[in-house]
């Protein structure tokens, strides 16, 4: 009966062990998932500040000076190297499920990096901003609603009017 006992004991230990393994794992990667979430969207964040820095809305068109395209280069190259530590984490692939286009996004930018690192005329590459808005979209279905409610709202209206520039829409 002794022996019984024992067998049972370490059986339920092993299950335990076993269930609360199986929770920590879960609880990290949601966790992960949602930080890259988040980073997503600082992504998002500084692409369209970096849009705001090179539009001169005064005359309805990018600026062309030099400093400007030297910022814009200078945010996309971080973008690309943010996208790029994305891509070499164990959740990327969590975010490739809700985020589909995010390797299209990665190429475009830097198609765009190198487009205007071997020319002098500045531009923005209308196929990064749309896949740039596809994501912020897709992201703005997962913010929950408290977050809607604070000066990320203000954001979110700011990208949409962006977006509208970009796209000549009235």
């Amino acid at each position: 009966m002794r022996f019984e006992m024992n067998e049972f004991i370490s059986i339920i230990s092993i299950l335990i062990s076993i269930i609360v393994a199986y929770l920590t794992t879960r609880i990290t990667l949601k966790k992960e998932k949602n930080n890259g979430k988040i980073r997503l969207l600082e992504i998002v964040k500084r692409y369209y500040i970096s849009f705001h820095n090179s539009f001169d809305f005064k005359n309805k068109k990018i600026k062309d000076d030099m400093i400007s395209k030297g910022q814009y280069l200078r945010v996309l190259e971080n973008i690309e190297l943010e996208l790029a530590n994305l891509i070499s984490n164990d959740y990327y692939a969590k975010l490739l499920i809700d985020y589909p286009d995010l390797t299209m996004l990665h190429i475009h930018v830097s198609m765009e990096i190198v487009k205007h690192k071997n020319t002098l005329k500045f531009g923005l590459n209308k196929e990064t901003a749309n896949q740039m808005y596809k994501l912020y979209v897709a992201i703005k279905k997962n913010i929950p609603n408290k977050l809607l409610k604070t000066n990320l709202k203000e954001t979110c209206v700011l990208i949409e009017e962006y977006n509208k520039i970009i796209n000549n829409d009235k």
